[in-house]
């Protein structure tokens, strides 16, 4: 059934986020969860944060060999030693990231 709110319907499945959230607790509840304690979600907070820390890290190691594909004495050349090619890495890495 729809509620109208001044001249516009909107359905049951379009509630506010208010009642979304206490309807998934009561479920929550219904089904024998227990919140976290103080402790508990201050630590999961702070892997969250970690994460968050990682995929940044991550993207910033994907741009830099995207940007390293384009960079083509690196991209097309071969060396025997592998010493020499990891230094043109880092080489072209910071010629990059001062660009």
């Amino acid at each position: 059934m729809a509620r109208l709110v001044g001249a516009i319907g909107f359905p049951d499945h379009l509630d506010p986020p208010v009642s979304e959230l206490e309807r998934h607790r009561a479920k929550l509840e219904a089904d024998g969860s227990e919140p976290l304690s103080d402790d508990a979600a201050r630590q999961h907070r702070h892997q969250v944060g970690r994460r968050q820390h990682a995929r940044e890290q991550h993207n910033v190691i994907e741009r830099l060999f995207g940007r390293l594909k384009g960079w083509r004495p690196v991209a097309t050349r071969y060396d025997s030693c592998a010493h020499r090619f990891m230094s043109a890495i880092c080489i072209a890495a910071t010629v990059i990231f001062r660009l």
